[in-house]
């Protein structure tokens, strides 16, 4: 990823699980959605947010939920 770059799927490309993520728990409201690029700024995708914990949390990477 371009240093700076921000999404959640960035995760995937740290094979040594070494990046820890923090994400604000405001994600945490009824609609429980979360629009992240793909690892480029052409595309969004939309996932619920517990697929998107599940598909980090799968990975091996920790993520800790904060209030901002």
């Amino acid at each position: 990823l371009t240093p700076g770059s921000v999404t959640p799927l960035g995760l995937l490309q740290d094979p040594a699980h070494q990046v820890q993520s923090f994400l604000d728990a405001d994600f945490l409201t009824p609609l429980g959605r979360i629009g992240a690029h793909s690892n480029d700024n052409t595309a969004t995708v939309f996932v619920s947010f517990d697929d998107m914990m599940r598909i980090v949390s799968a990975h091996g990477n920790e993520t800790l939920i904060v209030q901002l």
